[in-house]
């Protein structure tokens, strides 16, 4: 079980293009480095919302699961190097709308949650 301490905690989402990947939408996590920060952000999302969650893949210096929403898989990732951030390998129009629109749940859910717990536990 995790325990999270969570008190006078803001989370924004940073959109990003990435150069190195073809100028690729990313969203990147400001404020929220934790390694299994994606674990609470799953298990908000899904108690409100239901969504598809693929199994978590745990590597050496990464870790990420996808996430299907409205027909569109977003990977979850943290790295090392960069903390927590999402994005979407299909950089369709479509996809890039559902990777927006899911961003900014996220964000919001995730803030709301922080604003109305000073302690959380998960379980894995």
């Amino acid at each position: 079980m995790r325990h999270w301490e969570l008190n006078n905690m803001h989370v924004h989402l940073m959109r990003y293009h990435s150069q190195e990947q073809g100028s690729r939408v990313e969203f990147i996590f400001d404020k929220f480095p934790y390694i299994d920060g994606w674990d609470l952000i799953v298990k908000i999302i899904d108690e409100k919302y239901g969504l598809k969650t693929g199994e978590k893949i745990d590597g050496i210096w990464i870790v990420w699961r996808i996430i299907g929403y409205k027909g569109t898989d977003i990977k979850l990732i943290w790295h090392e190097d960069c903390e927590n951030f999402m994005y979407c390998e299909d950089t369709s129009e479509y996809a890039e709308a559902c990777l927006i629109e899911f961003a900014s749940l996220v964000e919001k859910e995730l803030n709301a949650f922080l604003d109305s717990n000073s302690i959380a536990d998960i379980s894995e």
